[in-house]
């Protein structure tokens, strides 16, 4: 085991969201000594199988699972970790959001009550702030956004073959060997979560084994009704109709598509980011031209040009990376976004949305001068 080594550990499916989280890793200030090694694994059967298959593979004794959609935001974020573990020997595993009691149904995903996050949830950022004074706390169970650990446990993909209670479970089985699981106090938040809207399809079935595996009790009351199911199906049909007319060409069809649908598109994540697109797009017909969403451009055309002003937008708020000011305003300065993409970026990506304004309006207002 190397005792000066943290090994970073994502799952992922989808390479933007990974290079984004890719990024602000590289950004991270190494501990004098320290090295770190990064093991990404794409299609993995399950989350605890490719966790179980990377733990496997590295000699590190500091391992940070991580969801490909968080950002860690807090520079010193490796350093404070080895501050936590070498607290006390006995602290296994800490996470940046935990619940101090699992509940008796063991529906944790709702009753996070430790910890603190940016989060997004498909329409704003939001800060989920820290309740509690200084120190650390200790948990039954954290959120699989972030779990760093000390100690290698098997994660159980006998029974948790897919994406739910896999960070449950994993809680449990540190603590049944003796070890703490804590979280630390956090006056700012240490990183973001861009998961938007969670869909839980399957939360229930994993569940019940949860129940059945651990000794709690499981209450029959569906975390996902059957009509919010069938509210997913639908969004998800309209994503792949959505996709296939875009290939097409048809962009006003679907943007009429969308206004039938409403609210409705607050259950995927694809069709928030298209509704936002096309709000962009009727703020700019009122100033008398079109830069966002242009003709024939695809979905994931689309879906990278949202994710790039959204990502640079973050990347201004946390101080990521000189001179990105400078860099936005050469783009709006092309054509290539338009102020009103901007402003609805700045609404929607950010959470200290009147400090990204300002460095924005410094830097027109020099070049204007």
């Amino acid at each position: 085991m190397n005792d000066n080594k943290f090994a970073f550990i994502i799952c992922y499916t989808d390479r933007r969201l990974l290079d984004e989280c890719l990024f602000y890793i590289k950004s991270l200030e190494v501990p004098v000594n320290f090295e770190i090694e990064i093991i990404t694994i794409n299609e993995a059967e399950s989350m605890a199988a490719g966790y179980n298959a990377a733990m496997k593979s590295t000699d590190a004794k500091y391992k940070v699972y991580l969801h490909q959609d968080v950002f860690i935001v807090r520079k010193r974020f490796l350093m404070d970790c080895l501050v936590i573990f070498n607290s006390d020997s006995q602290i296994g595993a800490m996470g940046l959001i935990g619940c101090k009691h699992i509940p008796e149904n063991a529906s944790a995903f709702d009753h996070w009550d430790i910890g603190a996050c940016y989060s997004s949830n498909a329409v704003r950022m939001i800060k989920l702030v820290d309740k509690f004074e200084k120190g650390m706390h200790d948990a039954e169970a954290i959120d699989g956004m972030i779990i760093v650990t000390v100690v290698d446990i098997p994660w159980r993909e006998d029974i948790f073959d897919a994406w739910d209670f896999y960070d449950i479970s994993q809680s449990i089985e540190i603590r049944r060997r003796g070890y703490r699981l804590v979280v630390p106090h956090q006056k700012e938040p240490w990183c973001i979560h861009d998961c938007g809207a969670s869909k839980l399809i399957q939360y229930d079935k994993y569940r019940k084994i949860f129940c059945k595996e651990y000794g709690y009790y499981y209450d029959d009351k569906l975390t996902v009704s059957d009509s919010r199911r069938e509210l997913f199906n639908m969004c998800t049909f309209f994503e792949e109709r959505a996709k296939m007319l875009l290939e097409k060409g048809q962009k006003f069809q679907v943007q009429s598509e969308l206004r039938e649908i409403g609210q409705a598109v607050l259950e995927n994540n694809n069709l928030v980011m298209l509704m936002t697109c096309y709000q962009i797009d009727e703020m700019e017909k009122r100033q008398a031209h079109t830069l966002f969403w242009t003709d024939n451009m695809t979905f994931d055309d689309l879906r990278e040009k949202w994710l790039e002003l959204k990502f640079i937008l973050r990347r201004i708020e946390f101080n990521m990376e000189a001179d990105l000011e400078e860099k936005l305003w050469g783009y709006i300065q092309d054509g290539k976004y338009s102020a009103e993409a901007v402003l609805s970026g700045i609404i929607h990506a950010v959470t200290e949305k009147n400090k990204v304004m300002e460095r924005m309006l410094f830097i027109a207002d020099r070049h204007i001068i």
